[in-house]
């Protein structure tokens, strides 16, 4: 009896494998990880390059503005203007950017360490003119005019952004996951806005014809922090969607260059043209906020098991700068300046990020 209680406990625990060892080395990889990265936890660098298709605009930074029909016949100045007024600005279309990164994953505690490097320019241009009484430009920015006939502008922008970033991934479910970052960050921003305004002998305002050549620079450099959030949700088929917060602050110092050659002429050869160059810069020193919204979808695959991965992604990016752009008015001696802007802008851009890394 005894026998046959012992052999039949024996069987029972075989089949059922209660108390059997299992080897470390053959312990499956977590569920979770299989199921959000489609490539193993093997692959270390990720290097990447990333297509930017976008657009920027800069807040309350008209080249001029358009007095589409004068009350009356005097200056600006007095306070009497014009029944409809159009500030003229600049428009950027979309234009392509890039940026590129690399980045080392410790598999054992998914932290990884990187770097991204940005880099968008865009040039645009813009003009408009008058060819009758009843209507005028005011100028903005010029030293000696406060009318004009014409006016035409260029302007042009460039940002760089050189960010290292260490992330940590932390896994919720076996569809969601997300990632914490802490960037150290470098950035440079310059904005150039290039004027022309013209006037003609006029029949009541002028009887002299002028030119001005405006150039208008605001230079940021900074050095600062951010904070980033990455949530991923797994759809399948290694298809995932995916978003990016972020929030930087930068210590910047601003450099403002305003500079204008006004140049008067007559009409009379015997008379000598007068000419006028002006030129003042200051520099200002604050703190620069930045925000980021980034949302897309996600691809990718094996091309070689645990040690060769692939993605692709498609998003739409939002980049604002608040108050970034800071604009000297060189003060006016010999005619009253009648036009008070803001001279405080923000600098956003926005628009299609495509992307393609590679795993290994």
């Amino acid at each position: 009896m005894n026998k046959y209680l012992i052999s039949s406990a024996l069987i029972f625990l075989k089949m059922t494998n209660i108390g059997a060892v299992v080897s470390p080395s053959v312990i499956p990889e977590p569920v979770i990880n299989a199921e959000i990265d489609f490539f193993s936890t093997d692959a270390k660098i990720n290097l990447y390059g990333e297509l930017l298709y976008w657009k920027s605009s800069v807040e309350s930074l008209p080249y001029a503005i358009n007095f589409k029909k004068l009350k009356s016949t005097v200056y600006p100045s007095f306070g009497i203007f014009a029944d409809d007024i159009k500030y003229e600005h600049v428009s950027f279309g979309y234009t392509s950017g890039f940026r590129v990164g690399g980045f080392y994953t410790f598999s054992y505690n998914l932290i990884d360490v990187g770097f991204i490097w940005t880099q968008f320019d865009q040039k645009a241009k813009a003009s408009i003119s008058i060819l009758d009484n009843d209507r005028s430009i005011a100028v903005l920015w010029a030293y000696s005019n406060v009318l004009a006939d014409s006016a035409s502008a260029v302007q042009k922008d460039r940002f760089l952004n050189l960010d290292f970033e260490i992330g940590k991934t932390w896994y919720i479910s076996k569809r969601f996951c997300f990632k914490t970052i802490i960037s150290p960050e470098l950035a440079w921003i310059s904005e150039k806005l290039f004027i022309e305004y013209a006037t003609a002998p006029h029949e009541f305002l002028t009887l002299w014809t002028s030119k001005s050549y405006v150039i208008l620079k605001n230079i940021v450099s900074g050095v600062g922090a951010g904070v980033s959030i990455k949530p991923t949700y797994y759809l399948g088929y290694g298809f995932r969607i995916y978003g990016v917060g972020k929030f930087a602050l930068y210590a910047t110092t601003t450099k403002m260059i305003n500079s204008d050659t006004f140049t008067i002429s007559d009409n009379d050869e015997n008379v000598q043209d007068t000419n006028v160059k002006v030129k003042r810069s200051n520099y200002i020193y604050n703190g620069q906020p930045n925000f980021i919204l980034n949302l897309g979808l996600e691809w990718g695959r094996n091309l070689k098991a645990k040690s060769l991965g692939v993605t692709a992604s498609l998003g739409y990016e939002f980049n604002y700068w608040t108050n970034l752009v800071k604009i000297l008015q060189t003060s006016n001696e010999l005619t009253i300046q009648p036009i008070i802007i803001n001279q405080s802008s923000s600098l956003n851009m926005q628009g299609l990020t495509a992307r393609l890394a590679l795993y290994f």
